[in-house]
């Protein structure tokens, strides 16, 4: 993917040591500009001419050269000092984090904190997922062929956010995985469509041989490393085909941490999931088997919403099953009056058997 324009760098890292120059102390300062004042007056008194007329004037040249070292000298204190004491903010917080951690829980849950949250250094937001219900499949060939009646087939076009949690590390592995153990010889699914990596407004379509390439068939797993550019995020896509019985479960797993946007209200939205194309003898229901962090159904629509943050390994499952039949259509309608006045074994419209 390509790099970040050095222009944006240039600025960001601006930005960085403008902040690190305002957490300087003040008697840093005070000093750094005694010397810069002193190291002016020296190069001002250089340029006074020699009062004994010599055509070098030693004195001169060595108080104009103590002068600029004078001047430089603060100047590089201070830009290493701004420099230093961030990464030293930086090291002490973590430090402190760490130390809480460990404080409150055990030290294999503390350990497995670290690997999935805190050193994978990553984390999505903003996911938008899409499910429409399929009861047949395009086959590579261009032919369609009909879904067997216990199962349907969900084209899921999932989008996300990537972000990085630290500035170190701009290069991110995306992983995506099918529930390949599903797989159907015959619909030839599950599958990837295709899947769109979107870097500052540049779009990587993976399909077909591209798509291949970052594919491994056997774990049905799709993996390819992103350049997530410091301060912005990358926008992913994947369009899939997964096939569940009926009824039955489909369950969207999240490998990295799900958080809000910085700065976004308490109630902002993480996970908005809607599914379209429902058959009318099917019903859905969606869950993240966790209640107190269960997803919210908008209104009667097949549409749900989460707004909360979500750990690795957590995720949300999608049920289908048939739709259960109303009390209405399971009442039997009155039969014809001339079939009700009939003997119990006769067939209606045959005539009526007399006395034996």
């Amino acid at each position: 993917m390509p790099d970040a324009p050095s222009g944006n760098r240039l600025i960001a890292a601006i930005k960085d040591l403008w902040k690190g120059l305002r957490g300087a102390p003040n008697s840093l300062w005070a000093g750094s500009i005694f010397v810069l004042v002193i190291g002016g007056v020296l190069i001002l008194a250089s340029k006074i001419p020699s009062p004994f007329g010599w055509e070098r004037h030693e004195p001169a040249e060595l108080a104009r050269d103590i002068g600029i070292a004078l001047i430089i000298a603060p100047v590089v204190t201070i830009v290493y000092e701004a420099g230093t004491r961030r990464s030293a903010k930086f090291e002490q917080m973590r430090h402190d984090v760490i130390a809480t951690l460990a404080s409150l829980v055990t030290e294999d849950i503390f350990e497995e904190i670290k690997d999935q949250i805190v050193m994978r250094n990553r984390t999505r937001r903003d996911v938008e997922i899409t499910v429409s219900v399929l009861r047949a499949v395009e086959l590579a060939d261009g032919t369609r062929k009909a879904v067997p009646d216990n199962m349907v087939v969900l084209e899921i076009e999932y989008a996300y956010n990537l972000h990085r949690f630290r500035a170190a590390g701009q290069i991110v592995e995306v992983n995506h995985a099918l529930d390949i153990h599903m797989w159907d010889e015959a619909l030839q699914v599950p599958c990837f469509k295709w899947i769109d990596i979107i870097v500052e407004g540049q779009t990587t379509r993976y399909d077909k041989d591209k798509l291949a390439a970052s594919y491994n068939r056997a774990k049905g797993l799709f993996s390819n490393n992103v350049h997530v550019p410091e301060g912005g995020s990358v926008r992913i896509i994947s369009n899939r085909l997964e096939n569940i019985f009926v009824p039955g479960m489909y369950t969207l797993f999240m490998p990295e941490i799900l958080t809000r946007d910085e700065g976004a209200q308490p109630d902002a939205i993480t996970i908005h999931l809607t599914i379209e194309n429902l058959p009318e003898d099917l019903e859905a229901s969606a869950t993240t088997w966790y209640a107190p962090h269960e997803l919210a159904r908008v209104g009667t629509a097949n549409e749900w919403v989460f707004r909360r943050p979500m750990f690795a390994g957590q995720g949300i499952s999608l049920i289908l099953k048939k739709r259960a039949i109303s009390a209405e259509s399971e009442t039997p309608k009155p039969l014809p009056a001339s079939v009700a006045a009939s003997s119990p074994g006769e067939k209606p419209g045959s005539p009526g058997r007399g006395p034996e």
